[in-house]
């Protein structure tokens, strides 16, 4: 299988804006979940809770894309390249907004260095910080696969044929402890098949998958329960753009997709601690609020990208030196 990665030829690079936008969509569907059905004032001032109780799932939807970007990434550079690039993508943000979220909600500095660390195990200073420690499993995963020359379409099957079979125990009403891969991985595994366009069967697998692991957390928070159709309907929607990207590309030509897409990240992160101050003036100024903050920490961010990860990636080798 020595070869085997080098065989496995990606599309073209290209812009996906459909999934920039949805991806924002996604946070926003996180940002209503909390602001209006989770946060303490929603049985009294907020009355769109009983609309919101489902947005949870967006963050399902992250992992799909995920799984495409994880996939789009590590088909075009070695171990090292990838690493950097994704250390590059996640630790910024995550150090900005967990400043600004230690600024605004104090906590004690050891949550401080797990947020900025992306420690696997909490707490953090804000609980949306789990997410961070799932994604970072991932990309280990596909660091190892790419060290040690494994395909990435049988990694992509293989994931998501455990978690599947994790989710199948799990409705038989057995809970192992699986961990991430076992909760999460059926996700990843669709949005790399999707990337790659190819193993229907198995993305079909794994996208029922998805849909009983939505099911399964709806169940454990007692609440949600639209949530299964939500995901479904944003995954399809996920597989739609992607096939018909050349035509989003030509509809989203004049929009700012891409600073929409950056601004998700940051925006998932911050929203809690800026946007919840702001809830007495209405879910709108506070949605605004954390719009504009996410805005705002872009320029930042991408200083601290070039300074502290750019360096080091023009000192890497090209290629595959594996």
């Amino acid at each position: 299988m020595g070869s085997s990665r080098q065989t496995e030829k990606a599309p073209a690079a290209r812009p996906y804006p459909g999934l920039d936008l949805i991806r924002l969509v996604a946070a926003l569907m996180v940002a209503m979940y909390h602001f209006a059905f989770f946060h303490p004032l929603h049985n009294h001032v907020l009355p769109m809770h009983q609309f919101a109780d489902w947005g949870w799932c967006g963050v399902q939807v992250f992992f799909v894309i995920s799984g495409f970007v994880i996939a789009f990434s590590a088909s075009r550079k070695n171990v090292a390249q990838f690493v950097v690039s994704r250390a590059g993508r996640l630790y910024p943000a995550a150090w900005i907004c967990a400043t600004i979220s230690m600024f605004v909600t104090p906590r004690p500095i050891a949550d401080y260095v797990r947020s900025v660390t992306l420690y696997p195990l909490g707490p953090w200073v804000l609980g949306v910080y789990w997410t961070l420690a799932v994604e970072v499993a991932f990309y280990a995963l596909i660091a190892v696969a790419l060290w040690c020359r494994w395909s990435l379409h049988v990694v992509a099957i293989a994931l998501g044929s455990f978690s599947s079979l994790c989710l199948l125990v799990r409705s038989l009403g057995f809970d192992l402890p699986v961990g991430p891969f076992g909760h999460y991985g059926c996700y990843f595994a669709f949005g790399m098949l999707l990337f790659e366009r190819r193993s229907i069967a198995f993305a079909a697998l794994f996208f029922v998958a998805g849909v009983v692991g939505v099911y399964w957390a709806a169940v454990e928070l007692g609440f949600g329960f639209f949530a299964p159709f939500v995901w479904a309907a944003a995954t399809l929607l996920c597989v739609a753009v992607v096939f018909g990207n050349e035509w989003v590309c030509g509809v989203t030509r004049p929009w700012p997709t891409r600073t929409l897409g950056l601004m998700t990240y940051p925006l998932y992160l911050v929203h809690d601690s800026v946007g919840t101050p702001i809830l007495r003036f209405g879910i709108a100024a506070a949605t605004i609020t954390s719009l504009a903050v996410a805005f705002a920490i872009l320029p930042l961010e991408g200083f601290i990208r070039r300074r502290v990860f750019g360096p080091l990636h023009d000192r890497l080798p090209t290629g595959n030196p594996l």
